[in-house]
């Protein structure tokens, strides 16, 4: 794991696929993810962006509140329509991020660190959290994750 740092972020226009229900390792989380790559694979559907494969967005919730809703996404340009009702056009939010890098398996340990880095420098963490999975330069079939969350302060 490469230690947190904060980032700016740009806001990514995004086809998304919405998942409510169980949180990780909950089994329908990850049939989600693999539903969403296969419906991008049946397309032909790659990110936009050679530096971001794909997303997975957690937006801000209420306090207390007990559904998990999640969205998994990948870049798209600006002319990108679905064509079908199982995905829908959205944008991530931009701004300042608390991210830690690592692999895939290490995520909930990269939340951890990035909340835990965000609250020792005093700055706000806003609920939800987001997931940037990208491609590793030498080896564009591997991927590793920058995980973290939105930062205000």
């Amino acid at each position: 794991m490469d230690p947190p740092r904060v980032l700016q972020l740009p806001a990514y226009r995004v086809v998304q696929m919405p998942y409510t229900g169980g949180r990780p390792p909950a089994a329908a989380f990850f049939d989600h993810w693999r539903r969403f790559q296969d419906w991008c694979a049946r397309r032909g559907l790659r990110s936009a962006l050679s530096d971001v494969a794909l997303i997975g967005y957690e937006p801000p919730g209420r306090p207390g509140a007990r559904a998990f809703l999640y969205q998994v996404c990948v870049p798209v340009t600006e002319a990108y329509q679905p064509d079908d009702e199982a995905a829908a056009i959205a944008s991530i939010p931009g701004g300042s991020y608390v991210l830690c890098r690592g692999e895939l398996p290490e995520t909930p340990r990269l939340f951890r660190a990035a909340r835990s880095y965000a609250a020792q420098q005093g700055l706000a963490v806003e609920r939800g959290g987001i997931e940037i999975l990208r491609p590793v330069p030498d080896n564009p079939e591997w991927l590793v994750v920058d995980a973290g969350c939105r930062v205000h302060g």
